[in-house]
């Protein structure tokens, strides 16, 4: 059987408490045939020291150091580096069931697709209980989307943006980037990435455990932070209009405003005074919104969904 090397790329920085659990994950994986690339993004604490051990022990550790710039900056840097034919992110905060390369990936192989996304569980930092979240109802274990199907669901909200639950085929990345000196780099890219996929497999299993800080929402929101978060959409937004992709601009167009309606009732210390001038904008020439059927857009469950949807992008 065909072994594609798969490079996993995780940055650190500033993660002794759980890097440790990360990599001895990583490197307990099925699938042996793995390059690990961990970028040290100028830590200043036990990170470095913790990841320099497990080099010692698992030959395929590669470690780059750089001062500290940023996610983005640090995936861009492995990217640059990367060798295998398929690629998976994983958070230095986060860990993976044994299984997740080798599900991921024989699920791209299975059935010719561009990427592969699982399922994964919720792990707040104030209780040991993973919550485990689904794409469908349990008894589905995997479904095969198309181009558009795939995005007209990361357009609706209904899945993330983030890199960390999935395995691409690293050719999605040719002429992409993630942007540095941004918040939610993911959202700013994803869309670019599901646009060149051939087809989107999705694994209704949790396979990847995403670590979340449990704080007040409300104290983890800050301008720059909203203004880059609704950047990216806009940016999403503009994408769908230069493509002329009038459907996913009406679905992500409603999505947008479901969601800066749920910050805006709760976050009174943000002026979204910005933001609403530039959903206007998008609003008033929108091609074919008027014409969604309201079945199609499920709007009794977008606020909900949206709420969940800043949650989880927030990773709060």
């Amino acid at each position: 059987m065909n072994s594609p090397l798969v490079s996993i790329i995780v940055p650190v920085y500033n993660t002794e408490k759980f890097v440790d659990k990360c990599l001895n994950s990583i490197s307990n994986q099925i699938y042996k045939n793995l390059e690990i690339i961990i970028v040290n993004d100028g830590s200043t604490d036990n990170s470095l020291s913790i990841c320099e051990k497990h080099k010692n022990i698992d030959s395929r550790i590669l470690i780059l150091n750089q001062k500290n710039q940023g996610l983005s900056a640090a995936r861009n840097t492995a990217l640059k580096i990367a060798s295998g034919e398929f690629i998976s992110f994983i958070d230095s905060d986060d860990f993976i069931e044994p299984d997740f390369i080798s599900t991921n990936l024989n699920t791209i192989i299975k059935n010719n697709s561009s990427l592969s996304i699982c399922c994964f569980y919720n792990l707040f930092d104030t209780s040991d209980k993973a919550t485990p979240e689904y794409f469908f109802k349990k008894k589905e274990k995997i479904k095969i989307f198309n181009r558009r199907a795939a995005l007209k669901y990361l357009a609706n909200g209904r899945i993330q943006s983030y890199v960390c639950n999935k395995v691409f085929k690293k050719e999605l990345f040719d002429n992409i980037e993630f942007q540095s000196g941004k918040y939610y780099e993911d959202v700013f890219l994803m869309h670019k990435i599901f646009y060149k996929t051939r087809n989107v497999s999705f694994i209704n299993k949790p396979l990847y455990y995403y670590y979340q800080r449990q704080e007040s929402i409300t104290h983890q929101f800050t301008q720059s932070k909203i203004n880059d978060f609704f950047e990216a959409l806009f940016s999403r937004q503009q994408f769908f209009k230069d493509n002329k992709q009038n459907k996913l601009y009406a679905y992500n167009l409603f999505n947008i405003k479901s969601i800066s309606t749920n910050l805006e009732v709760g976050l009174k210390q943000i002026d979204f005074s910005n933001i609403k001038n530039e959903l206007s904008q998008f609003t008033k020439n929108a091609p074919l919104l008027s014409k969604i059927k309201l079945f199609d857009l499920n709007v009794k469950h977008f606020f909900k969904r949206s709420f969940n949807y800043i949650k989880r992008t927030f990773k709060l």
